[in-house]
C-alpha cells in the first residue's frame, strides 16, 4: 500500500525511468520515488536495533501512475523490494556485494553511539562548515569519504542513511559528485525525514 498523507515521496534530479529501473542522465527531474510504510518501518527497525552498519539495495517497479507538472508527465514508480547483498559489517562501516543493477536506492545505517565519537574524535562539531542545526542524532546522517566514494560505485542514482527508526536522510549521486572533494558532507535539511515532519 502507498501512502497517502502522510506519503514519502522523493523527486529524483537528473533520472529517466526505463522500464523498472533509472539510468542516470542530466537535466530535469523525470521520476517520483514513494516507498510504503512497511518498507521503511522494516528499514528502520534494523537502524533501531542494530550493533553494526547494514546495506540494502532497494528495488523498485513503476506503478502506472503519473503526476504531472506543468507540460510533463512524471512516473511514480514504488520501491516494493529491499534485496541484501552478501556484507560485512563493523560499528564504523559495511562492505558488501555490488547492488544489482536497477537498485533504486543504495541503504546504509549508522549507529549513533558511533557517530558520537567519530564527531567527538575528529573534531567535527565544530568547524567543517557545520550547520548548527545539525546536531545530536541528526549527525548521523552525515556521510564521510568512505560513504561518498563507495555510494558513487554503485549504478543507484541515490542513497539512503538511516539513523534510527524516525530519522533519514538521502542524497542523490548528483551531490555526492559534486561533493567528493569533501571530508564530510553535511545532510540537506529538506532530505531529512523524522517522525516529527510525518
Amino acid at each position: 500500500m502507498l501512502l497517502k498523507t502522510s506519503q514519502v515521496r522523493w523527486w529524483v534530479p537528473a533520472v529517466a525511468v526505463l522500464g523498472a529501473w533509472l539510468l542516470a542522465l542530466t537535466g530535469r527531474c523525470a521520476a517520483q520515488v514513494n516507498f510504503n510504510q512497511a518498507t521503511l518501518d522494516s528499514l528502520g527497525s534494523v537502524a533501531d536495533t542494530a550493533t553494526i552498519e547494514h546495506a540494502a539495495c532497494l528495488l523498485a517497479a513503476p506503478t502506472g501512475g503519473i503526476e504531472m507538472h506543468g507540460d510533463t508527465a512524471v512516473p511514480i514508480i514504488a520501491v516494493n523490494t529491499i534485496y541484501w547483498p552478501e556484507q560485512a559489517g563493523t560499528p564504523m562501516a559495511v562492505a558488501h556485494a555490488a547492488c544489482p543493477y536497477g537498485t533504486v536506492v543504495g541503504w546504509h545505517n549508522h549507529i549513533p553511539a558511533i557517530t558520537d565519537t567519530v564527531f567527538k574524535k575528529l573534531g567535527w562539531d565544530s568547524g567543517w562548515d557545520k550547520p548548527e542545526w545539525v546536531s545530536g542524532r541528526l549527525r548521523g546522517c552525515a556521510i564521510g569519504q568512505n560513504d561518498i566514494f563507495g555510494s558513487l560505485r554503485e549504478t543507484a542514482p541515490m542513497i539512503m542513511v538511516h539513523v534510527d527508526k524516525s530519522i533519514y536522510c538521502w542524497y542523490t549521486k548528483e551531490q555526492l559528485l559534486q561533493n567528493s572533494h569533501r571530508m564530510i558532507l553535511w545532510p540537506y535539511q529538506q532530505q531529512i525525514s523524522t517522525l516529527d515532519n510525518h
